[in-house]
C-alpha cells in the first residue's frame, strides 16, 4: 500500500483546504510538487508515446501542467474573463494567485481551487471547452453543496 505523506508536511493552506474538502486534495497536492500526471509527464515516464502527449486545443505543444493552468488559450480565456491573474508559477500554488474580487481570506483559497479543478476536469476529463458561466457555475454548485462548512464564516 502506498504511503501518505502526513498532512503537516504540507504546506499552510492545503492544511486548511484538506480539513474542508477532502483528507488529502491529491490532485493540487501533485501540482504543488511538480507531479501531476498530464500527457506531458506520462510521456517523460515512458508510459505514453510522444504524439499522444500533446495539447488537444493548443496543437504542437506539449500538455504540462504549467501549460493546463498558465498557458492554454482555452484556460487563459476562462480566467481572463474571470479576472483570475496567474503570474509565473502561481497555479502551483493556489494561495497566491489573485483575483479581482476580494474574497475573505477563510473562502479564497477553496474558492480558487474549485475554479481550477473545473477547469482541469472539463479540459482533460470530460473534454469541453468550458465557458466562465459554466466554471463558476460549478464552483457555485460544489460550494452550495459544502455550504455547512461556511456558516460560521457568515456574518
Amino acid at each position: 500500500m502506498a504511503k501518505v505523506r502526513p498532512i503537516l508536511l504540507w504546506p499552510k493552506p492545503f492544511q486548511r483546504f484538506s480539513h474542508t474538502v477532502y483528507k488529502i486534495p491529491a490532485p493540487f497536492a501533485l501540482l504543488y510538487h511538480g507531479r501531476l500526471n498530464t500527457r506531458a509527464h506520462l510521456y517523460h515516464r515512458h508510459t505514453k508515446p510522444l504524439d499522444e502527449s500533446w495539447c488537444e486545443r493548443c496543437h504542437g505543444v506539449l500538455e504540462t501542467d504549467e501549460h493546463i493552468f498558465n498557458g492554454c488559450s482555452t484556460v487563459l480565456g476562462v480566467l481572463g474573463r474571470l479576472h483570475i491573474c496567474i503570474k509565473g508559477d502561481s497555479f502551483r500554488r493556489s494561495w497566491k494567485i489573485v483575483m479581482a474580487t476580494a474574497l475573505p481570506e477563510a473562502v479564497h483559497v477553496d474558492m480558487i481551487l474549485l475554479i481550477l479543478w473545473h477547469i482541469w476536469n472539463g479540459l482533460i476529463f470530460e473534454h469541453q471547452d468550458l465557458s466562465p458561466v459554466d466554471v463558476l457555475r460549478k464552483t457555485l454548485k460544489d460550494i452550495n453543496a459544502w455550504s455547512y462548512r461556511y456558516k460560521k464564516l457568515q456574518a
